[in-house]
């Protein structure tokens, strides 16, 4: 028989008329569990409860690990091994007070920092803020952006004559007297891909080629809240433009079909072509057979005739063509003397030609095919079009809506300041080749 720890307790009997009847040796065994659970706690942690406590007091953080599956992975080269030189220099670093000896360059180092800044940079900094004695920020400004305050000049002008540049670029300090001596293929040839431009572009003295008419101003009927009359015409405008974009549209796309079928429908025509070709050779090899020469001879073919010239014949054609030749020699003088008798009216014209051509030059030039460079026409402007119901009467209920990147780029096409470009997909250099492996026969 194992003999209880607990207390004599008295047989549980429930309480009589729903009433808890106090009898002598009741059994109080749980609630001295509870309360030694409480005074263990209060000895090892200070607290009766867990959630008074702090975490550092309940958890540790295991920083050095299992020491022999340390072994284990370094045998395996899985980990490499901690020297143990590296090993004192980390334990000086946290234990020791006694600071480690540091060269006379680390030290350095840490002092030109200020604050994470290098000396170096924060001068820079300093300078371009305008806050260092005898630096300006405009000295900053032209060290950091390239900004250089000169004077005007002729960017095609000539050069000092005591001064080459050669087409490479270099420049050649030669005294006047000495100039003509300088050999003739130092100033035109050049070694370098590279040269200096002498000669100012033809381009510049052109004027832009408008490509396509832009409205600079928008359309009244685009307005927030815009008149009627105004409105129904921008909608009357767009609707022709979009019609015919339309009808475009669909004659290409018919324009496809048809070729489409074509295409489907070729092999068909062609039998019927070479049926109809061999029907028709055959009728005329029967009918060459039919009315062919001496039915004696072996040959299908008609009988060759002599076709040489006799002398009367050659020395007449000679004739002729001496003829002919002198005939139009005959015709370009006739037509020289009449353009020199209307010399004085060819002048006039010339002249009025000049000066038309003068007076356009100034102008801006158009561009019919709204294309400039390459063949890709100027981008489209959007659709901008409200309906009754869309117009908003009040700036309050107004979208913003556009892009003007986009207006940008349409009015630089637009004015042939920048050519039209289509980004492009590069595609593959090689196709790709569908091989299939015959490993599966040895499986058969």
């Amino acid at each position: 028989m194992v003999e209880s720890k607990n207390r004599p307790a008295q047989y549980k009997q429930s309480s009589r008329k729903g009433k808890k009847a106090w009898r002598k040796n009741i059994d109080i065994s749980d609630v001295e569990k509870k309360l030694e659970e409480k005074h263990e706690l209060e000895t090892t942690h200070g607290k009766q409860t867990l959630t008074e406590v702090s975490d550092d007091a309940l958890f540790a953080v295991d920083t050095d690990g299992d020491q022999a599956l340390k072994q284990k992975l370094i045998k395996r080269k899985q980990i490499k091994k901690v020297l143990k030189s590296t090993e004192i220099l980390e334990s000086i670093k946290t234990k020791s007070k006694v600071p480690a000896l540091t060269s006379a360059k680390v030290a350095n180092k840490k002092q030109d920092k200020v604050q994470g800044v290098s000396r170096k940079e924060l001068d820079r900094l300093l300078a371009l803020a305008g806050k260092k004695l005898g630096e300006s920020k405009l000295k900053a400004r032209v060290a950091k952006e390239g900004l250089v305050k000169s004077d005007t000049f002729d960017l095609w002008g000539g050069e000092p004559k005591d001064e080459i540049v050669v087409p490479s670029g270099l420049k050649l300090k030669v005294n006047p007297e000495n100039m003509e001596k300088v050999p003739k293929e130092l100033l035109t040839q050049s070694t370098t891909g590279w040269s200096v431009a002498k000669v100012a572009p033809p381009t510049i003295k052109h004027s832009t080629v408008l490509v396509k008419e832009r409205e600079t101003i928008p359309h009244a009927g685009k307005s927030y809240n815009p008149s009627k009359e105004e409105w129904e015409s921008l909608i009357s405008t767009e609707y022709e433009s979009e019609y015919k974009n339309e009808q475009r549209r669909i004659a290409l796309e018919n324009y496809r079909q048809r070729i489409q079928h074509l295409m489907e429908t070729a092999d068909d025509k062609e039998e019927e072509d070479s049926e109809s070709d061999e029907e028709s050779e055959s009728e005329s090899e029967d009918a060459s057979v039919s009315e062919g020469a001496d039915p004696s001879t072996l040959s299908l073919n008609p009988a060759t005739k002599n076709k040489k010239k006799t002398k009367y014949q050659r020395n007449k054609q000679k004739r002729h063509e001496e003829k002919v030749k002198l005939q139009n020699e005959i015709k370009k003088l006739k037509e020289k003397v009449k353009e020199l008798e209307k010399l004085t009216d060819i002048e006039k014209e010339v002249e009025e030609k000049l000066a038309k051509s003068t007076t356009t030059s100034n102008k801006v030039r158009k561009n019919k095919k709204h294309k400039l460079g390459t063949k890709h026409s100027v981008m489209e402007d959007n659709l901008e079009v409200k309906f009754s119901d869309e117009l908003s009467d009040s700036l309050r209920k107004l979208k913003p809506e556009g892009n003007l990147l986009y207006d940008a780029v349409r009015s630089l096409q637009s004015s042939g300041k920048v050519e039209t470009r289509v980004p492009v997909r590069k595609g593959r250099r090689y196709k790709q080749k569908i091989t299939e492996k015959w490993t599966y026969k040895d499986f058969k």
